[in-house]
């Protein structure tokens, strides 16, 4: 078996024989392993990407970070999901940093200036452009009064955003054989998590942004490590990020 492998099952897989006793010798282990692994994308993706890892910074002039509010014009317009409800903020990212760390080449077709900031729920997230001449004249934009409290979604917090983490981007391979084959820590794009996205259909979807459970972000909840915002891989070319889909990553 794989070193993938025993990362996701190791020597617990078992299968039962149709009276439910005991394990099948006729149970193959490899192939039930294989199956998971296409079901999870991963054969679609090259064994090394790029990624942008997002480190916190000490800083707090920093052009980019997580939690906290997003800045932008007075005319800007909270996001909303398909079922009218407000969005929660995750954070945002300034496309002049991220342009840099690839000298433009980036897998999104955005500006190389202003900012996009991400929006989620547990059903969808969203991705908004914001112009750098928003943010230069723009503000901290308040969040709506009807969005509710970080804890409806699991989070151990009773606020409706995350505390502010500045960040700043650092380009590095994401290779999905090397030491630790669960990526951790917040990024963009690379290969997302892949212990726990077995319980999800991510064929022909790509990462966009990982975060992690972080005390110091306030992204811890019960039975979580993390999350992440997948989007089709059309779509995510596109820039057409509405409607994209939220895993979330169990501890166990």
């Amino acid at each position: 078996m794989s070193e993938l492998a025993e990362l996701l099952h190791g020597d617990q897989l078992r299968s039962q024989n149709r009276d439910g006793g005991g394990p099948n010798p006729d149970f193959d282990k490899d192939d039930l392993v294989a199956a998971w692994i296409i079901l999870s994308g991963i054969p679609e993706r090259p064994e090394k990407m790029p990624s942008i890892v997002l480190d916190p910074s000490q800083f707090d002039d920093a052009t980019s970070w997580l939690g906290g509010l997003p800045v932008a014009s007075k005319q800007f317009i909270w996001p909303r999901s398909k079922y009218g409800k407000s969005l929660h903020f995750m954070g945002q990212i300034d496309l002049k940093s991220l342009h840099a760390c690839y000298e433009g080449v980036t897998p999104l077709k955005s500006p190389a200036s202003g900012a996009i900031a991400f929006f989620f729920d547990r059903d969808s997230w969203s991705a908004i452009y914001i112009d750098a001449q928003a943010i230069v004249m723009g503000s901290s934009i308040q969040p709506p009064e009807d969005l509710g409290s970080l804890r409806e979604l699991g989070f151990f917090r009773d606020d409706k955003m995350f505390s502010k983490l500045p960040v700043r981007l650092r380009a590095e391979a994401d290779s999905r054989s090397g030491e630790n084959t669960t990526v951790t820590g917040h990024r963009l794009f690379g290969h997302g998590w892949v212990r726990s996205d077995l319980a999800y259909d991510l064929r022909g979807r790509d990462p966009v942004l990982t975060i992690e459970a972080d005390k110091s972000l306030g992204t811890e909840s019960e039975h979580e490590a993390g999350l992440s915002f997948w989007q089709g891989r059309r779509s995510f070319q596109d820039n057409s990020f509405n409607g994209g889909f939220v895993c979330q990553h169990n501890v166990c």
